[in-house]
């Protein structure tokens, strides 16, 4: 249970850097 809330969690923040990164990208591209 332990390692499964781990990975869960980890794919989590993965995403959610992902997305972040992907926003941070796309305002990037709207400012040029």
């Amino acid at each position: 249970l332990t390692s499964f809330s781990l990975h869960f969690t980890d794919s989590t923040i993965i995403s959610m850097a992902k997305m972040l990164m992907t926003k941070e990208k796309m305002e990037e591209i709207g400012e040029e």
